[in-house]
């Protein structure tokens, strides 16, 4: 079972995520919390496998991810939020969070989270990176003049999965390939994209 911390100050939202929860056969709620002060002390007496913050709690969701971090660096946390602004995404990333998913979302894509977060991979709500993709399209990618021919056949295959929302895991399976083999993969990609981040990456490669 995984073993989940919920905080957020909405009681109406905390009681339907609890709900939605329990219906999750994997997981078992261990602690509650609304604010960063109680994210905080959950983390250090409760040490739940993931922590689901409200990114707008009193308190401030990633303050609370920041301190969380930097107290306790194996602490996985998955931020939940009702806006889609992009810097909020990008912060979130920097800090070390696994996860970001939109409360509007389905309850498969918050299971979805939940695992791929639990099993050390990073998680960011399709709809979302979708969002990002759109309003980006007549960006420049982060790197010009990207070549494709500078990428192997696997690489190639794993950055369009990729573009699809595809999870590592997801990746592997289709691919019949080992995890860390498109861990690795990806790392190589990623330099030859000259980005950091798999939305960023995501961008770059739909604009190759």
């Amino acid at each position: 079972m995984i073993r989940i911390a919920t905080v957020d100050d909405h009681p109406i939202f905390l009681d339907g995520l609890r709900r939605v929860l329990k219906s999750m056969k994997t997981v078992d709620v261990v602690a509650q919390g609304t604010c960063a002060a109680e994210a905080i002390r959950i983390a250090r007496d409760v040490r739940p496998d993931v922590m689901l913050l409200d990114i707008d709690m009193p308190g401030g969701g990633l303050q609370a991810a920041r301190d969380i971090l930097s107290t306790a660096p194996g602490s996985k946390i998955i931020l939940l939020t009702a806006s889609d602004r992009e810097e909020q995404l990008s912060e979130a990333i920097a800090l070390g969070v696994q996860g970001y998913v939109l409360k509007a979302g389905a309850v498969n894509e918050l299971q979805t989270a939940i695992s791929s977060v639990d099993r050390g991979e990073t998680y960011v709500s399709v709809e979302f990176a979708m969002r990002v993709v759109m309003a980006r399209l007549n960006e420049p990618p982060p790197k010009p003049e990207i070549d494709k021919s500078d990428f192997t056949p696997a690489e190639k295959r794993i950055l369009d999965l990729l573009a699809l929302g595809h999870t590592n895991r997801q990746i592997a399976e289709r691919l019949d390939l080992a995890i860390p083999t498109v861990k690795n993969a990806l790392c190589a990609a990623f330099a030859k994209l000259g980005v950091r981040t798999r939305v960023q990456a995501l961008l770059a490669w739909r604009k190759a």
